[in-house]
């Protein structure tokens, strides 16, 4: 089996959270040296979708016939054109919202099925099904390789990029309470902008692009870490708690990391608890920040570190996996 094609929905969707994506399909197509088969944007999709689920054989007006890879943003899949041989997936958000058997039933044709979460790949792994599932873990993009000689210059104690998780958002409060010359960096959302500010009021500025909020990160000495719906500061997870690509942007970033999760397949793969142990309490977390803040990282171990997580590394083991599928 080989990857002839790469599908992209980059042509009509632009939110800021694709913007990883597409940098990991970037990737994917100049190491697989294939093209992109752009999504197409349609009137009334749903009643053509409805139609082709009756007359399949018409599908290669709105799907291509060749082997193709893509990447799924979750695990309820939409569009019945994808449960076809010739496509292969990898479900970045698994967080099974529906009946396993439904997934099953929109899955059932393909020959195999990619997942980012090792939770989710032990689960599926177990049991009996039609098609074959295989762990690809999240990446950092390789443009982003940083070197052991790499240097930044920090000018934020700590930042809380992102959603914020409510118990560490609760820690870097009281810390702020008891130690008054520390000032770390928060976001807002204005007018549809993501801005950034210190906890002294003072406007950093905004942060809507993924350059902006990677130079932004690159400033801070620390940054705080929790996996999906930790704390349930995301909508229903279903028990999933897996790693993000924060977590390695963060790295890259030369943050020291002060980690929030609860600890299961998906945190051990990353070797979380080896390195970034889970804060519990606040005398953990004024115990981690305080030696954070009294020490640069060690960017020789991130740069090790990093090597199993970049991009290229995913796509090595996604061209052997598929080497051996037949046909």
């Amino acid at each position: 089996m080989r990857i002839e094609a790469l599908i992209t929905n980059r042509r009509n969707n632009r939110d800021a959270y694709m913007d990883l994506v597409y940098e990991w399909e970037d990737e994917f197509k100049k190491a697989l040296n294939v093209p992109f088969w752009y999504e197409r944007n349609y009137r009334g999709k749903r009643i053509v979708m409805k139609c082709l689920d009756c007359f399949p054989f018409m599908s290669f007006l709105v799907r291509t016939s060749k082997c193709a890879f893509l990447f799924e943003m979750s695990d309820y899949r939409t569009d019945c054109l994808l449960n076809e041989k010739n496509f292969v997936s990898c479900v970045v958000d698994f967080y099974l919202n529906e009946s396993l058997e439904s997934f099953v039933n929109k899955h059932n044709r393909n020959r195999i099925l990619f997942v980012t979460s090792r939770q989710a790949y032990d689960f599926l792994s177990a049991k009996n099904l039609p098609f074959v599932v295989e762990h690809l873990p999240i990446s950092l993009p390789t443009k982003y390789k940083i070197k052991l000689e790499t240097k930044l210059e920090k000018k934020y104690q700590l930042i809380i990029a992102g959603r914020p998780n409510p118990v560490l958002n609760s820690y870097v409060e009281e810390y702020a309470k008891r130690y008054p010359d520390f000032v770390y960096v928060k976001r807002m959302i204005q007018d549809g902008h993501y801005i950034y500010m210190t906890s002294r009021e003072e406007i950093i500025g905004s942060a809507d692009s993924r350059e902006e909020f990677l130079g932004l990160l690159r400033q801070a000495k620390v940054g705080l870490y929790t996996t999906s719906g930790m704390d349930n500061d995301k909508e229903q997870t279903n028990g999933y708690h897996q790693v993000t690509p924060r977590f390695l942007e963060l790295l890259a970033c030369g943050c020291h990391v002060i980690a929030r999760y609860e600890r299961n397949s998906d945190t051990d793969f990353f070797q979380m608890n080896d390195y970034w142990p889970s804060v519990d309490s606040y005398e953990q977390f004024e115990c981690q920040l305080n030696k954070c803040l009294s020490k640069d990282p060690d960017m020789e171990f991130y740069s090790n570190y990093l090597s199993k997580h970049y991009t290229i590394e995913r796509i090595r083991k996604m061209q052997s996996v598929i080497a051996g599928i037949e046909g």
